[in-house]
């Protein structure tokens, strides 16, 4: 689950480790912050490999947000595209510099897992967190077992600091957007703020349509501060995620969608369409005899619309 940047001290470490000698394709630790590898962000987002050798040892890199404005920023330690496979059971946590102290964005125990999912728990690492400008974060890869097999293995860590903005019509119209997701475990993360008009006061549907066959969509929506408003997993004879929430005018949100199977044979990946409806349509009511009418028109699949009405004494 995504929190907002807040943030907890981490106080300096006790003992004194002496300087590690890097071998090639290694990385710092975070014995050695502030020092890290540095991420290369192109277009916004970059990747890097690891391998986590030894039990207890852990990977640092560190990446600039320089976004002009607050952004929904990913961070993955994927280990299911890693080729010849991975053991590793990979967890992450992201940090600022406060005056040479790490100090955590969220919670420690954010960055377990990817959440559970209909395919089960998806055991990568995962943090969604937003970004401030000019600001410097550092990733913390180590392994969520202190022993055992998936205490050691390789992954790849995935950063992805813009979300797609999404412009909705001050009519309130229904909004589509097309999407595909390309690997297993992948996201995209989507930005929808609200303009600051009456009608969008109101019921806020999110729906990723895909082929059955091809893609099981899940969405998860958080708001401006990085905190889950709704999610949405479907499992059965309807495959297609729909999420629904209480917005408000003016307000950003941000829709996060991927993939709701991640084992193999499975639906992980493929082209989807997400639609949003930000603005119930208003159906009049006769104050004499209470009734109202409204007309739409409806496609074959899984379509809605929504109609709002204030009922008469």
């Amino acid at each position: 689950m995504a929190r907002s940047a807040g943030r907890a001290r981490v106080g300096t470490l006790v003992e004194s480790v002496e300087p590690r000698v890097l071998l090639a394709g290694d990385h710092p630790s975070f014995s050695d912050f502030p020092n890290g590898t540095a991420i290369t962000l192109t277009g916004g987002e970059g990747s890097v490999n690891g391998i986590i050798e030894t039990e207890g040892s852990d990977d640092l890199f560190r990446f600039d947000f320089a976004g002009a404005q607050p952004d929904f920023v990913t961070v993955l330690a994927d280990t299911l595209n890693v080729s010849g496979g991975s053991s590793l059971d990979s967890r992450i946590q992201v940090y600022t510099d406060d005056n040479g102290v790490p100090t955590i964005v969220g919670s420690a125990e954010d960055g377990r897992n990817n959440g559970q999912l209909t395919g089960g728990l998806l055991r990568d690492g995962w943090r969604g967190f937003i970004a401030q400008p000019g600001t410097t974060y550092w990733v913390r890869v180590l392994s969520d077992a202190a022993t055992g097999a998936t205490a050691t293995g390789g992954y790849t860590l995935r950063v992805d600091t813009t979300s797609t903005a999404i412009t909705l019509p001050g009519s309130g119209a229904e909004v589509t957007q097309a999407g595909n997701l390309t690997r297993v475990g992948q996201d995209i993360v989507y930005r929808a703020t609200t303009p600051n008009l009456a009608i969008f006061d109101s019921l806020f549907t999110a729906n990723a349509r895909a082929t059955a066959t091809v893609l099981n969509t899940r969405i998860d929506v958080y708001d401006a501060n990085g905190f889950v408003v709704a999610f949405d997993s479907e499992s059965g004879r309807l495959s297609n995620a729909f999420a629904t929430f209480k917005s408000l005018p003016n307000t950003t949100y941000y829709i996060r969608v991927r993939a709701d199977e991640f084992l193999p044979g499975q639906q992980t990946a493929g082209a989807f369409t997400l639609v949003l409806d930000a603005a119930a349509t208003t159906v009049a009511l006769d104050p004499v005899n209470r009734t109202g009418t409204a007309q739409g028109t409806h496609a074959s699949g899984q379509v809605t619309s929504q109609f709002v009405f204030t009922a008469q004494g």
